[in-house]
């Protein structure tokens, strides 16, 4: 090797580092094990997927089986004659075209209903839907929200949430609707679920033949939040507003599509999709991109003096087949099986202190007790108490409510103060 062909190494070398430092730091986002992406998608088991919540629909009983609809909607989106059909969407940002949206209008004037869950919406849709297209929203940084219903008939206690990010509590920017931009058009808007500073997040709004329901807070629908906190009982009563139906689920409208993709019938959108787009999207992808171009930088640099093969390293496996175990258990679906609900929270509970402690969890006896408490830090009575209730639901055949909720305090004072 040259030297001319070494300073051409050594500039594009520095180019490729900095190119690498840019757009790590564009992205902005953590190197963690699992995937943090908000992709709220019904296919997702990762924390921000809405894969719980689905299953929870499909299991209800109200709602005939519903379909996924990963084209436009325009071409998609079906009528069924003599049947509420509810156009369904969970996401981060609607992408929804023009053409799109006006055919979504004429779907719920005929007759049908429409549930949006997003904090951002595109312009024409706000235009359409409030007074001022920039006084639609407010917004509140917190990490903790409480959220409840005004239904009287409902449950009037707050629901808390807590927003969870690389399994840690993080400010976030709670986005609800002004109320004052409220617009009159079949009939008078209707708030159906608030903040605890009374900021509507949950709206009902009629047009000529059917309705609109809007809400902007999504991550109250994600898999973390039914684990964390009490998401099931809350998208319960979520679904106690809307009409009984036949859900179609909009996933194609969570990724932004050209107007030619549209006009091909809407499925090129992620064969089009830019590769290093794709690529930084993910975190796993990025980094094992980034570490390939590095380790194929080096070896240029080095080629020239070590010609022996290179040993590979040795990829760590990380043991993800634990974590968010109640996104993928049907258990916590069964409608009124509270013991097959305690016997998946023990599960859970044991495989946090296996992951955490590296305790072996295969008999649970006094010394278990005595080495978890110490090192988590937890009283040993508190415990104890955590394990004669999954003894005492694992007899029974019959759990009540208040025994279960009973354990689920129990778990979260462990989680609230353990090291």
């Amino acid at each position: 090797m040259n030297k001319t062909a070494k300073i051409w190494i050594i500039v594009g070398a520095t180019l490729l580092i900095g190119l690498v430092v840019y757009i790590v730091n564009k992205s902005n986002s953590s190197f963690v094990t699992d995937s943090w992406h908000e992709s709220y998608a019904p296919t997702d088991k990762g924390p921000y997927g809405t894969y719980v919540f689905k299953e929870l629909l499909d299991t209800t009983g109200i709602f005939e089986s519903f379909i996924q609809l990963d084209q436009d909607i325009e071409n998609n989106l079906v009528d069924h004659e003599d049947l509420n059909d509810i156009y369904f969407f969970i996401g981060l940002e609607n992408y929804m075209s023009e053409a799109n949206f006006d055919y979504l209008i004429d779907f719920v004037e005929n007759g049908n209903t429409a549930f949006i869950s997003t904090p951002k919406m595109s312009a024409y849709m706000l235009d359409y839907l409030f007074l001022k297209l920039n006084e639609t929203y407010q917004y509140s940084k917190d990490s903790i929200q409480q959220f409840y219903f005004t239904n009287p008939t409902i449950n009037q206690k707050p629901f808390p949430f807590k927003f969870i990010k690389n399994n840690r509590a993080e400010i976030h920017s709670w986005v609800s609707f002004n109320p004052d931009n409220f617009i009159y058009l079949a009939g008078e808007t209707k708030v159906l679920g608030q903040s605890s500073n009374q900021q509507p997040n949950f709206i009902k709004i009629p047009l000529e033949g059917g309705t609109i329901y809007l809400h902007s807070t999504p991550y109250l629908f994600s898999n973390i939040a039914f684990f964390r906190f009490n998401g099931i009982k809350y998208a319960e009563n979520i679904i106690k507003h809307l009409p009984p139906g036949k859900i179609q689920w909009d996933i194609y409208n969570l990724d932004y599509h050209s107007k030619s993709e549209e006009n091909e019938g809407g499925n090129k959108g992620s064969n089009n999709r830019s590769f290093f787009e794709f690529i930084f999207k993910h975190t796993a992808l990025k980094w094992g991109f980034i570490i390939l171009l590095i380790t194929a930088l080096l070896y240029a640099i080095f080629k020239g003096k070590r010609k022996q093969d290179i040993i590979p390293a040795i990829s760590l496996k990380t043991n993800s087949s634990l974590r968010y175990l109640e996104t993928v258990s049907s258990l916590y679906l069964q409608a009124r099986k509270h013991n097959k609900l305690a016997e998946i929270q023990k599960k859970v509970f044991l495989a946090f202190i296996a992951d955490k402690y590296f305790i072996k969890t295969n008999k649970i006896n006094a010394e278990y007790v005595i080495k978890l408490a110490a090192k988590s830090g937890v009283a040993i009575e508190n415990i104890n108490a955590i394990f004669i209730s999954f003894k005492t639901l694992s007899d029974k055949e019959m759990v009540t409510d208040e025994e279960l909720i009973k354990l689920q305090q129990e778990i979260e004072y462990f989680y609230k103060t353990c090291k």
